[in-house]
């Protein structure tokens, strides 16, 4: 006998989703827990490209039929986002919105992080030609042939850098 694969909640599963007693076309989904308390017995998945999850979105599926497909761990800020906002009115998806809350929050840290520590760099047109400006202690560096990529002696590619 073949072990049965498990999954947690927050897992993300690709499946074929019945509607009407018919198969429908391959889709992701989200893991929302377990149909009982054996994993044998199935999970609780929610096709969340179908609308919030509800009744009408969610099903019961047997590992057999699951393939998995990453962790909330691996969606980008938007995705996290709706499954959050998705997870809000079906009392069997909480958990995995407040998955989603904390990953999707995790990410916007990040993003906003990354877009500090951009801005804190930027080329200052001088008399003389180009200099580096450091935004945190407003030190400038002049004299320097290149910046990352940008020729600072080119004056058509360093403008667009400081526009």
């Amino acid at each position: 006998m073949a072990a049965v694969t498990t999954f947690e909640a927050g897992d993300i599963v690709k499946g074929r989703p019945l509607k009407s007693g018919v198969q429908q076309a391959v889709r992701k989904g989200i893991v929302l827990g377990l149909f009982h308390t054996d994993p044998s017995a199935g999970y609780i998945v929610w096709w969340y490209g179908k609308g919030p999850a509800s009744m009408h979105t969610t099903s019961m599926m047997l590992p057999r039929e699951l393939t998995p497909a990453g962790s909330l761990d691996d969606v980008s800020e938007a995705l996290a986002r709706r499954i959050e906002r998705g997870c809000g009115q079906f009392e069997r998806a909480r958990s995995v919105g407040f998955k989603a809350a904390n990953r999707r929050l995790q990410l916007r840290k990040a993003r906003r992080d990354a877009a500090l520590y951009a801005a804190r760099y930027r080329l200052v047109k001088l008399r003389g030609g180009w200099a580096v400006e450091d935004t945190t202690n407003g030190a400038i560096w002049t004299g320097l042939p290149y910046v990352g990529a940008v020729a600072l002696k080119d004056r058509k590619t360093a403008e667009l850098y400081t526009r």
